[in-house]
């Protein structure tokens, strides 16, 4: 377990498209811990089947912009959770749509993990294949800590595995289901927004 949580830990301080755990490196645009039968990606279909299919999931405006849940609006340890939980939604919904507008509204520039998420969607987009499974699964999350404006928030994510299909219907990949634990990095200007997502222990 604790060779897996470190591959996770590295796999998304290198900015790797999944925040799902991994025991080894995949190329670039693979979820991490997948095992491959070709070196391409896929579409999502997760558990959230569109921006509306639960209470308070995330939106997008016609400008693109996150219509984040009231209760993660909060400059407070409590908001942060709430926030953390709307972020790994966010992940689950643009791997689902194919669509990195949500993501890019709630990420700042700097988050390596979130950036590799958003250039992954738009490959998989473009390539014509599907993610078919959840790719975050968020189940909890516990405010860390707050120090020179970085809040941290201890998030777990569990997911019972995925497919990547391709534009023919074919298996690309299977990905085995994962468990695994992330400090989502947060900062707050005019709205919580994600600074880097890691593996921890």
């Amino acid at each position: 377990m604790r060779r897996r949580m470190k591959g996770y830990a590295a796999a998304l301080a290198l900015g790797a498209v999944s925040l799902l755990g991994a025991c080894t490196t995949p190329p670039a645009t693979d979820p991490p811990n997948s095992t491959s039968t070709s070196g391409s990606s896929g579409t999502s279909a997760t558990s959230m089947s569109s921006p509306s299919a639960t209470p308070g999931s995330e939106t997008t405006t016609s400008s693109g912009q996150a219509q984040i849940p009231e209760a993660a609006k909060a400059n407070t340890p409590q908001g942060a959770e709430e926030f953390t939980k709307y972020f790994g939604q966010v992940l689950d919904e643009a791997f689902a749509t194919l669509d990195s507008h949500t993501l890019k509204a709630v990420a700042l520039p700097e988050c390596k993990s979130c950036s590799g998420a958003i250039s992954a969607i738009d490959g998989y987009r473009q390539r014509g294949e599907r993610f078919v499974g959840q790719y975050a699964g968020f189940s909890a999350a516990v405010f860390a800590s707050n120090t020179d404006g970085v809040t941290r928030v201890l998030a777990h994510s569990q997911t019972d595995g995925a497919k990547v299909i391709d534009g023919q219907g074919s298996l690309v990949r299977t990905i085995p289901a994962q468990s695994g634990n992330l400090s989502v990095q947060l900062r707050f200007d005019t709205q919580w927004r994600v600074a880097e997502a890691q593996g921890t222990a």
